[in-house]
């Protein structure tokens, strides 16, 4: 079943590069027009499509903008190892808005479905690592959904350093004992750890 659907999945990846094109270069009505460009990363299975109409429907129709397209989808992702992902996010700190569908962070069952080289690492932490970014979370209020709280009349916006720290971070499998460093500087000398693995086990 994986099999079919990894081939669906390329084919309306085909089908979404021929008509990317032909969508922005329509006659439509006056149209707002925006003076810079927009970064605009694909992402994989349904969010592919499902983008595609947005743009079909709610957005080329009354704005003209230009779209630096990148794919990080997950088998252009392993076919450039991972660079396409390195070069949007630059992309977006020349241009300053970027647009990102959901991709898939692979585990090791992705890796088998879609024969990749290796477990590549979530875009969204590239990206922001790059960016140094900090993520807002904000949930969309709905007037049919009743709130948890019904005296709230705004919602709870959080902000969070979203780059560095678990988005760095290098998990080791251990496969035979061994000694494992730890080098760290206070801006004058390195300061050193060590740590015996007398078993198997996971370094972090």
């Amino acid at each position: 079943m994986a099999g079919v659907f990894t081939k669906l999945l390329r084919n309306s990846q085909l089908q979404n590069k021929l008509t990317c094109g032909s969508t922005q270069s329509r006659k439509y009505a006056s149209r707002v027009v925006a003076k810079n460009p927009v970064v605009e990363m694909d992402g994989d299975e349904m969010t592919r499509i499902i983008w595609e109409k947005i743009k079909e429907r709610l957005i080329f129709p009354y704005v003209k903008v230009e779209c630096l397209y990148y794919d990080l989808g997950l088998p252009h992702r392993d076919q450039t190892n991972d660079q396409v992902t390195i070069d949007a996010a630059h992309a977006i700190k020349e241009h300053n808005v970027g647009i990102k569908c959901a991709t898939i962070t692979p585990d090791e069952q992705r890796v088998e479905e879609f024969n990749l080289k290796k477990m590549w690492p979530s875009p969204n932490g590239t990206i922001r690592n790059i960016l140094g970014g900090t993520v807002f979370r904000e949930p969309i209020l709905c007037k049919n959904i009743p709130k948890l709280v019904p005296g709230w009349t705004y919602p709870i916006i959080i902000g969070r350093h979203a780059h560095g720290d678990q988005y760095k971070a290098t998990d080791i499998i251990v496969d035979k004992p061994g000694k494992t460093s730890r080098q760290r500087h206070n801006g004058l000398i390195g300061l050193r750890t060590d740590y015996g693995c007398n078993r198997l086990g996971l370094c972090l």
